[in-house]
Parts: C-alpha cells; sequence; structure tokens
C-alpha cells in the first residue's frame, strides 16, 4: 500500500468515527424531542393522624381506597401470599411513616377522589376522611413525567 493510499485509508476511518460520534451525541439534543429516560416511578400521599395520643397510638393501620381498589400494609400482602400463594398484589401500599403519620404509594396513578380509613388492631374504624389530593410532580420532567405527591390528607381519629 503506498504512503497516500494508507493516509487516505485513515482519512476515511477517522472520518467514520466522527460521523459515528456525532450521531451518539446529536441524540441528546435530537431536533425530534426529548428521549424520557424514566419508564416508572411511584406516587405517593401522606397520611396525617390528629387525635389525643392515645387515639393515635390506637391506630393499627390506615387504608386509602378509590374507585381501582384499596391499599393494604406490608403485613397484609404477606399474610395474603401466605394463605394464597401467588395471590395478586394490591395497587397500593400504606406503611407507618412516624407515631402520627402513613405514606401511601399510589403506583403511577394519581386518584382524584379518595377514601382514607384509621384501623384500630380489632379492625373498628377509629376515623375516616373524603378527600381530593392535590397532586404535583415532584420529579422528572413536563415532558416526561414523573414521581408526584399529594398535600397530605388529615384524619382525625378517636380513641375506641
Amino acid at each position: 500500500m503506498s504512503p497516500t493510499r494508507g493516509a487516505s485509508a485513515r482519512a476515511v476511518i477517522v472520518a467514520m468515527v466522527g460521523a459515528v460520534a456525532m450521531l451518539a451525541l446529536s441524540a441528546c439534543a435530537s431536533p425530534f424531542g426529548q428521549a424520557c429516560t424514566a419508564i416508572g416511578w411511584i406516587n405517593s400521599l401522606d397520611v396525617r393522624l390528629d387525635g389525643t395520643a392515645d387515639a393515635v397510638a390506637g391506630v393499627a393501620w390506615v387504608e386509602l381506597c378509590d374507585d381501582s381498589g384499596c391499599s393494604k400494609t406490608a403485613e397484609q400482602v404477606r399474610a395474603m401470599q401466605t394463605a394464597t400463594p401467588g395471590a395478586a398484589l394490591p395497587l397500593y401500599q400504606a406503611s407507618a411513616s412516624g407515631a402520627a403519620s402513613w405514606n401511601v404509594s399510589v403506583g403511577m396513578s394519581r386518584p382524584a377522589q379518595v377514601t382514607v380509613t384509621a384501623y384500630a388492631a380489632d379492625a373498628t374504624v377509629l376515623g375516616a376522611t373524603a378527600a381530593t389530593p392535590e397532586w404535583a410532580r415532584v420529579g422528572g420532567s413536563e415532558q416526561c413525567g414523573g414521581p408526584g405527591a399529594a398535600a397530605p390528607i388529615m384524619v382525625q381519629v378517636a380513641a375506641e
């Protein structure tokens, strides 16, 4: 191979590598819109219990319901799976996040109307409220969406 032919082959290779790099980098600033990398997220809603210390301490679990179904606690999910292996998981899951607060994960949904109920260990209703959550995106972007959270819902509870 002659020296000019080798230099010309190298120039073609360098040009091809440069073209591939430009194509790859241009995907980051595509004229066709933004590439959304997040394919899923979890929206959450906080529940605050309001009442005497005894009333709040008597709450064993909180349940959020909407037209799609009701939340379960991790313990309730484990019991369901033990009793019926392969049982469908609930759409929503509630967990205590403090002495007088609970967090409910609602998947990617943003329920428009909910009912939140606080229960004693014997399933006695200690308090309930219907609410219209006020959702706000707390991550992601306007173009791609992202996780949302709602303003806390207050539930007045009374001791048994």
